[in-house]
């Protein structure tokens, strides 16, 4: 059975017998990228449950509504033109249905935008703990002598990690870099904004607006960022492809 999210997990599974590593080492790369393959299904299986789920409520809202609005329909055409009262209570009570509607459809839109938000940071942070944890047990192997921050002052987060790969280690990234890195840069400031900012993006914001665009994310309601099921999709996909292409680069490396 083929598995999403699977390539940085088979990645170390295929590579890691052949090394002579110290048990600890191999345990504890083994446990980080087993940990991070196992976020990622989580983070996939929850998304489609949820989604489903409010789904199935938005469905059932709209038969409510609708239901109800074609007997509001059906009681008027019986009092229209007889009865000025009755028909000024009828509209009355409909608009008093349609807004509790329309109140409910908007919460469960948010419930699916929370969810996908909360995708989005906790993906990110799995991502940036994963290849922290790798870079850490890489170091060891190779006994490199100098630290991240000896090298890395200024960068933050995944990019400071991968830096110290290439240059500390002296692992050849440039294929990561090439595949990955621009999605993973927009990725990176998208995550940031929903943390720091919210989820409504500003006109003078053109880079971030640009991003949107270039990764199919869409605006809705005031420049407001409307995460897809796909978008999550996606971010889950290069996430997991961009790890994968980290680790196959460590392996050239230690078996050189």
């Amino acid at each position: 059975m083929n598995y999403p999210y699977s390539k940085s997990y088979f990645a170390v599974l295929y590579d890691l017998m052949e090394f002579q590593f110290e048990d600890n080492n191999r345990r504890d790369i083994l446990q980080a990228i087993t940990d991070f393959h196992y976020n990622l299904l989580g983070f996939a299986r929850v998304k489609v449950r949820l989604n489903r789920a409010v789904d199935l409520l938005l469905q059932q809202e709209n038969e409510v509504y609708t239901s109800i609005a074609m007997e509001y329909e059906d009681t008027l055409s019986h009092v229209e033109g007889k009865s000025e009262e009755d028909e000024l209570y009828i509209h009355y009570m409909m608009s008093g249905v349609r807004d509790n509607y329309l109140l409910n459809m908007d919460d469960l839109e948010l419930e699916k935008a929370l969810l996908h938000k909360g995708i989005v940071i906790s993906v990110y942070s799995s991502l940036e703990d994963t290849v922290l944890k790798l870079t850490s047990i890489i170091t060891e192997i190779m006994q490199v002598s100098v630290s991240i921050d000896d090298i890395c002052k200024r960068d933050r987060g995944v990019f400071k990690y991968f830096k110290f790969l290439e240059l500390g280690c002296g692992i050849d990234l440039s294929a990561s870099k090439d595949r990955f890195f621009s999605d993973v840069y927009r990725w990176n400031r998208i995550r940031n904004q929903l943390v720091h900012v919210g989820d409504y993006i500003k006109t003078e914001n053109t880079q971030l607006l640009k991003d949107l665009e270039d990764i199919n994310i869409s605006l809705k309601d005031r420049q407001k960022m409307n995460l897809s099921s796909e978008n999550i999709d996606s971010l889950l996909e290069l996430v997991d492809e961009f790890l994968e292409s980290i680790i196959n680069a460590c392996w050239i490396k230690l078996k050189s």
